[in-house]
């Protein structure tokens, strides 16, 4: 098997895989000349635990932390370069939220066990963001890239509450979260040869936004609530591959670690 072979092989088997993702990042580089575009498909699956604030009333909202919050995030993309050194782009697209959380509290002589489902609907995502390069030596390129990602996310959460097996009540609620994840990423990329390039660095990470809550059904036919969101952890690191797999077309496969967000993103792309 050549060398290149083996390479893609890799990608495809690594995208396989399960992990956790919430936007790709792609090399810390302008990789398109001045005039050129591209353009490019996205795809994310996240699994992260957020920071919740001011809730009042449903406990999936206010006991501090939402556990297993899952996202699948598709992206088109757009992009164009300035000049050799600078590229913007922007992505718009859909993502999909999932939860299933559970938790367990005492309750007199008993525990109470509450389970936490919602099957998101698909909602809209944009992103806008740049990338540039600093400084270029040899196989080496420094640079770093600033996005900016709006997630809205909504569905239905159903709670189940169980004591042993004698007791159990359902609730259903309407919840609508918006997102805005931010992230910035300087990194090295290191060209391995004249298709494939290693590449990462420091990742600076930010994810604001609220969260309404709305009772349909059960235990919360009458009840409301709202909350704020933030993420826990905003500093970790992440690295990536990225190959040619055809003139001006190259597939990306990465990994971001932050704090409870563990990545992995794919992006392919093709310049023109």
């Amino acid at each position: 098997m050549s060398t290149k072979l083996f390479t893609i092989t890799l990608l495809l088997l690594c995208l396989s895989s399960s992990a956790f993702a919430i936007a790709p990042i792609g090399p810390p580089k302008a990789d398109i000349k001045t005039g050129w575009w591209f353009d490019g498909f996205d795809y994310s699956k996240s699994k992260t635990d957020l920071k919740i604030k001011n809730a009042l009333l449903f406990d999936v909202l206010s006991n501090g932390t939402l556990k297993d919050f899952n996202v699948d995030l598709f992206l088109g993309k757009l992009g164009h370069g300035i000049n050799d050194n600078w590229t913007i782009f922007a992505g718009l697209g859909v993502a999909k939220a999932d939860i299933f959380s559970k938790q367990i509290a005492r309750s007199g002589d008993n525990y109470l066990t509450k389970y936490y489902d919602m099957d998101g609907d698909l909602a809209l995502a944009t992103q806008l963001g740049t990338k540039a390069t600093f400084y270029r030596t040899g196989p080496f390129e420094i640079g770093a890239l600033f996005q900016v990602t709006w997630l809205s996310l909504d569905g239905t959460m159903e709670e189940t509450n169980y004591i042993k097996t004698e007791y159990w009540d359902t609730g259903k609620a309407d919840l609508e979260t918006d997102i805005m994840l931010t992230q910035f990423a300087p990194g090295v990329s290191y060209a391995i040869n004249d298709y494939s390039s290693f590449y990462g660095g420091p990742l600076f990470q930010w994810i604001d936004g609220d969260s309404k809550a709305k009772g349909k059904s059960g235990l919360f036919s009458t009840a409301s609530d709202n909350a704020d969101i933030e993420e826990e952890r905003s500093f970790g690191c992440w690295f990536g591959l990225q190959v040619e797999i055809e003139e001006e077309t190259t597939c990306n496969i990465e990994y971001q670690s932050i704090g409870s967000s563990n990545t992995i993103g794919f992006n392919l792309s093709t310049r023109f």
